[in-house]
C-alpha cells in the first residue's frame, strides 16, 4: 500500500472512515484515496474497490476540491472493480470538469475495468490513458 497524507481518507467495510493516524485501529479497508494537489491540478490515486459503498467517499472528494482545480487526475491502476456507482461518479466529475472548462483523466485501468469502460460507451466520454 502506498504512503498515506493527513488528507487521505480510508473507507472500511463496514463504511465507516478514517484518516491515517488512526491507521492502526482499522485493518477491513476496500477503498483508498491518495490524494495529492499541486497547483489547479488533483491527483487521486485509487486502490480497492469503487462500488456502491465507496462511490460517495470519491464523490466528495472530488465535490470538495472541484472550485480550486482546473485539472483533474484519476489512476485506476490499483482499482479491483469497478460498478455502475464508481462510474457515476466518473461521469459527473467529467461533467463539472467540462463545465468549467477543465480537464480529467483516467489512468491505468486493469483490462477488467477498461472492458467496463468499453461496454458501457465511457471510452467516448472519458479521456483514458493505458
Amino acid at each position: 500500500m502506498s504512503k498515506l497524507s493527513g488528507n487521505d481518507i480510508i473507507l472500511l467495510k463496514d463504511r465507516t472512515f478514517f484518516r491515517p493516524e488512526n491507521r492502526a485501529e482499522h485493518t477491513e479497508e476496500i477503498m483508498t484515496i491518495d490524494q495529492n494537489k499541486n497547483g489547479s491540478e488533483l491527483q487521486l490515486q485509487l486502490s480497492g474497490r469503487l462500488d456502491t459503498a465507496t462511490a460517495p467517499q470519491l464523490d466528495a472528494v472530488i465535490k470538495e476540491n472541484l472550485e480550486s482545480i482546473q485539472s483533474l487526475v484519476i489512476d485506476l491502476k490499483k482499482v479491483e472493480y469497478l460498478s455502475s456507482a464508481g462510474l457515476r461518479v466518473l461521469l459527473a466529475a467529467q461533467k463539472a470538469m467540462n463545465a468549467k472548462k477543465g480537464t480529467m483523466s483516467v489512468l491505468h485501468p486493469n483490462d477488467m475495468v477498461q472492458e467496463v469502460f468499453e461496454m458501457t460507451g465511457f471510452t467516448s466520454i472519458l479521456t483514458i490513458v493505458k
